[in-house]
């Protein structure tokens, strides 16, 4: 939602910021090929709290002068950490507490909650940000104080996760095997998905791209094109849950 104050804040090109969003891509790619494996080994809880609270203390690593290099190194980090175990974990949960016939709606609730969620605290980084830019329009200044704000609340969500989630039963008998991906992955129904889910992501991700549009070629303000984006996710509660 701050695409432009972002690039101006690390001076970045619009080639570079590309290439940060590919190594997210790349290593939330690989990370989801084994992330469903560690959410069914380990503790739901301890992948929530562990994965919530590290990639918040990486926006606080993003505040320090980083290089280009070194903001590489940082992008690969949040690949892992916001996504390897954490979204087969977040949908380990969602089955787990709603039974087989109700995932559809629990799932459309989960993603419906989940865009207001985001919109309410946009609304909030959108607040952040004017205060940081001040009398003086320092948008350097409002940028940082967005990441400081997502990393605080970021760190808020994993601690409450720790105290909140429950402890699920791991099953001694639930054993990962190659021989048992490779059954995955020759069911027509698998590739389905993956080809939807792909075509989801093409749509979603460009959808991210119209608040440079907006700033960059319609001549809008950094705050109003973040409020619009801001805007956009409260329609998440109707498409998701309807």
């Amino acid at each position: 939602d701050y695409y432009d104050a972002y690039l101006a804040t690390y001076n970045l090109t619009n080639t570079q910021m590309g290439v940060f969003g590919s190594i997210l891509g790349v290593f939330g790619m690989i990370s989801y090929l084994f992330g469903g494996m560690v959410a069914d080994k380990f503790s739901t809880r301890t992948i929530l709290t562990v994965s919530l609270i590290g990639t918040g203390l990486g926006g606080f690593v993003h505040l320090l002068p980083l290089s280009y290099a070194q903001l590489v190194v940082l992008y690969a980090f949040w690949g892992v950490s916001s996504l390897f175990a954490f979204w087969p974990a977040c949908i380990k949960a969602v089955r787990i507490l709603s039974d087989s016939d109700s995932q559809g709606k629990a799932y459309g609730f989960f993603e419906g909650g989940r865009g207001v969620g985001a919109a309410l605290m946009a609304m909030g980084a959108v607040a952040a940000f004017r205060v940081g830019i001040g009398a003086m329009n320092d948008e350097v200044l409002g940028m940082k104080y967005c990441i400081v704000y997502y990393s605080v609340i970021t760190i808020l969500m994993g601690i409450f996760c720790f105290f909140t989630v429950k402890e699920d039963i791991k099953s001694e008998d639930a054993k990962v095997s190659f021989k048992g991906i490779g059954e995955v992955i020759r069911h027509p129904a698998v590739w389905i998905i993956g080809i939807v889910t792909l075509c989801n992501y093409v749509f979603t991700m460009s959808l991210y791209y119209f608040t440079p549009y907006s700033t960059s070629i319609l001549g809008a303000t950094v705050t109003f094109a973040a409020t619009l984006a801001a805007m956009k996710r409260w329609f998440s509660l109707f498409g998701n849950i309807g």
